[in-house]
């Protein structure tokens, strides 16, 4: 009968063994189970730099007719139409000024200048003057009030100091934003010069 019961310890025991390593097991692959499926994060992150773009089209202009004809005509010389290209993503938008060299048309063969208006004047065949004026191409875009008198003989001055020209107090794409035209007139007694001539400073600033 000792041998039987000894047997019989022994099969439970080894039953016992076996029972607990399966739930060892079955603990394990649970637990392996429960890692597999736990959250992960990822974090994106992405940059959106600020841009402000200005073009200008064309860089070069003449006025045409000629001041003083030679025949003694009096005209207002006027340029082609330039055309300002403006884009940005600056939530607060822009503004643009410009300023001339020569606070007039300036010959150097002659060493004269025809003077730019001041502030804002209509110009006159046979009086000297000169200037622009300018009008917005996009809705939004505010023209400064010396410069708001497009398709007239009415301009406001170019000289060495900066003028506020336009602004837009937004986004917008790169577009077409304003047109601007250069005006003069000269008097009858102008000396002759195929060089009277003046260059213009644009500045384009982003508002904060």
């Amino acid at each position: 009968m000792k041998g039987f019961f000894t047997k019989q310890r022994q099969t439970i025991f080894v039953i016992s063994v076996c029972l607990l390593i399966l739930l060892i097991y079955i603990g394990g692959a649970k637990k392996a189970n429960a890692q597999a499926n736990l959250p992960e994060d990822i974090a994106i992150a992405a940059i959106v730099e600020k841009w402000l773009y200005l073009a200008v089209s064309p860089l070069t202009v003449d006025i045409e007719p000629a001041l003083i004809g030679a025949d003694g005509s009096l005209n207002i010389g006027t340029s082609p139409e330039i055309v300002f290209s403006v884009g940005t993503n600056n939530p607060n938008g822009w503004y643009i000024e410009m300023k001339g060299e020569n606070n007039g048309l300036k010959s150097s063969t002659m060493d004269l200048t025809i003077n730019s208006v001041s502030a804002t004047s209509t110009l006159l065949g046979g009086t000297d003057g000169y200037g622009a004026n300018a009008t917005s191409t996009l809705s939004g875009v505010l023209i400064g009030e010396l410069y708001d008198y497009y398709g007239t003989d009415t301009v406001g001055e170019i000289i060495n100091q900066y003028k506020f020209l336009a602004s837009n107090p937004g986004i917008n794409p790169l577009t077409d934003v304003l047109k601007m035209q250069i005006k003069a007139a000269a008097s009858i007694t102008t000396p002759p010069a195929a060089d009277y001539s003046d260059i213009i400073f644009i500045t384009l600033t982003p508002i904060i």
